[in-house]
């Protein structure tokens, strides 16, 4: 089996969090908060962000939850203790402890920038289609294309799909909301406006 690894983009955020000033044009803090859902795929993310090198940041932990209200807790219980939160995902968030039912995205969202005291980024466009301020995702050019040379390699010249060694992500895309950037006083340098208006991921 052959292919490319799906990869949360780490080292750009990380970049990308150096990159920001706040008000009066001071870098942000250096404590790193990580939240996310209960699901399979924030139980691989934190594997990657927990062993991952923040430097000069700090990563003081990984939170999973179930519930909306215990994803309101992190929220509340991180004001004062981190600088920055880090949201991997939260589309399996339940409203309640019986399961039945998911909360929607857009109010967890909405909710989280209203409460939070602190920038909060995110790992996935949805964050920012859905209310966020800013975040960094996988290339799905990238994904799509590295795929299909694969492909070629394999059905037109004849390699073996084990000999075709998988390939690590190299790409990522921007995503930027620019009335939650300047309600928090987050600036970055324009060359991430620029990139994120060039895909059209770019909200008013």
């Amino acid at each position: 089996v052959t292919g490319i690894y799906e990869r949360k983009p780490l080292l750009d955020l990380r970049r990308a969090l150096s990159a920001m000033r706040g008000a009066n044009g001071l870098e942000l803090g250096r404590r790193i908060l990580h939240l996310g859902d209960h699901s399979s795929a924030v139980d691989a993310d934190v594997k990657e962000i927990d062993t991952f090198d923040w430097a000069p940041f700090r990563l003081i932990g990984s939170h999973q939850v179930k519930t909306f209200d215990e994803w309101k807790k992190v929220i509340k219980s991180a004001n004062g203790v981190t600088d920055v939160i880090v949201i991997s995902n939260y589309h399996n968030l339940f409203e309640a402890a019986d399961e039945m039912t998911l909360a929607v995205p857009t109010e967890v969202m909405k909710w989280t920038e209203s409460n939070a005291r602190v920038p909060v980024v995110g790992l996935g466009g949805w964050f920012v289609e859905d209310g966020g301020m800013f975040a960094v995702g996988l290339s799905g050019f990238e994904q799509g294309e590295t795929a299909a040379r694969m492909a070629i390699r394999v059905l037109d010249g004849g390699a073996i799909p084990i000999d075709v060694a998988r390939v690590m992500p190299r790409q990522f895309l921007v995503y930027m909301r620019n009335s939650m950037m300047d309600e928090r006083k987050i600036s970055l340098p324009s060359l991430y406006e620029a990139f994120a208006k060039a895909l059209n991921n770019y909200y008013e």
